[in-house]
């Protein structure tokens, strides 16, 4: 199984991406690949290849590790709100509109995230979890 996540954010100071990217905005990719791992960097090798990254954190983690690895940047009791619509695809004129409307964002923690509903959670039938509507990809 292969999830792949697009956020377009304003770098934390997290130590784990490079000081003169702090502040400034980016696009990370949560990639998670539960298999082979040589079958995993095929997959992950064109993400790559697309831009030059910032930082690089790709590899073998513990699916524990890898779901927790930004937990210390939303801490407990703050009050976040989240809001989400689907799409059916990402032409151009998409990613332009979320790119742009994210430089106008009222404070730096604002994030657009971008979930890949393909491959086998796409396969899921509707009713068979409390998510239902998987039309979208």
């Amino acid at each position: 199984m292969t999830a792949t996540d697009g956020h377009v954010l304003v770098a934390p100071p997290a130590p784990f991406l490079p000081p003169e990217v702090h502040g400034k905005q980016i696009v990370a990719v949560i990639f998670c690949h539960s298999g082979d791992h040589t079958e995993g960097e095929a997959l992950l090798r064109p993400i790559r290849e697309a831009a030059p990254p910032v930082a690089d954190l790709g590899g073998p983690i513990p699916y524990s590790v890898l779901n927790s690895l930004i937990d210390a940047l939303w801490p407990k009791g703050e009050r976040y709100y989240m809001r989400s619509g689907y799409l059916a695809g990402l032409p151009a004129e998409a990613i332009s509109a979320i790119v742009g409307g994210h430089a106008s964002t009222p404070m730096p923690q604002c994030e657009i995230h971008m979930h890949d509903f393909g491959g086998a959670v796409g396969r899921m039938p509707e009713g068979a979890t409390a998510f239902g509507d998987r039309s979208a990809p």
